[in-house]
């Protein structure tokens, strides 16, 4: 057994730096050998389902975690991942049964009333989403991509001032060089909004002038105002953004991190 653990280890050490390097389908090569050694090891096939999910192959991930979430099927925080799956597979009903069991053994997790939010959203319950996103803010103050979820909420009620508020108070915690890209053009829909494109465009430029030359800024401005698209840069057709979207719901950026077994740890 205790060479079994010992592989495991080594497998699982070797597939989460092949996966922080981006080499994402080694790291699953690595995660299935330590799951030959410990084939009922939560965390190792959790990890097989993340790769799955980062390259885009839900039905894989979605298989692979149910296949976890067997294991201990009294694990919230999986159940909530399984849910994110699915919506972003466009399961939408069984996302919203994902986040109803969640929540039902953990009443205060946040990520489980983010889920929910996501799929009253995905289901044009504008109102609901937003009043989900506040409960999860209100459980977990500090988590960024929940707030940026309360400011998409506010603008697709209509309400445009909430939103720039909201977001500008993530923003001003930052120094311009640093502010986080996602904030930023949350901070530009708002402005569009509010009709103040010139204000919009002016935020975007700054960000740009400060270090910030991603590709989501310069689409961003393309999107508000071609003549903004910078020499060399396509903006993309509508059919070819759409994908990207599914970054809106959150899943490979931190929230769904890879885990390692307590066991393996030592």
């Amino acid at each position: 057994m205790r060479t079994r653990v010992a592989a495991a280890r080594q497998w699982t050490g070797n597939g989460l730096e092949a996966f922080r390097r981006g080499r994402v389908g080694e790291a699953r090569k690595y995660f299935n050998k330590a799951s030959t050694q410990l084939p009922e090891d939560q965390d190792i096939i959790a990890n097989v389902a993340r790769t799955h999910f980062h390259e885009g192959q839900y039905q894989n991930a979605i298989s692979e975690l149910n296949r976890a979430i067997e294991l201990d099927n009294a694990d919230a925080a999986l159940m909530v991942e399984l849910g994110e799956y699915l919506l972003a597979d466009g399961q939408v009903q069984a996302a919203s049964e994902q986040a109803r069991k969640a929540l039902d053994e953990n009443h205060r997790l946040p990520c489980a009333w983010l889920l929910s939010g996501r799929v009253h959203a995905a289901s044009g319950n504008e109102r609901a989403a937003l009043g989900d996103f506040q409960k999860a803010v209100g459980i977990d103050p500090a988590r960024e991509d929940i707030q940026l979820e309360v400011v998409r909420g506010y603008r697709r009620l209509g309400d445009p001032l909430r939103a720039l508020s909201a977001v500008e108070n993530i923003l001003e915690k930052y120094p311009l060089h640093q502010q986080p890209t996602s904030a930023l053009i949350e901070k530009s829909h708002a402005l569009v909004q509010l009709n103040r494109t010139g204000t919009a465009v002016q935020t975007l430029n700054e960000a740009v002038t400060h270090g910030n030359d991603s590709q989501e800024v310069h689409l961003a401005l393309a999107n508000i105002d071609p003549r903004h698209t910078p020499h060399g840069f396509e903006k993309p057709q509508i059919s070819s953004v759409r994908p990207q979207q599914k970054a809106d719901t959150g899943f490979v950026d931190g929230r769904f991190a890879l885990r390692q077994n307590e066991t393996l740890k030592h």
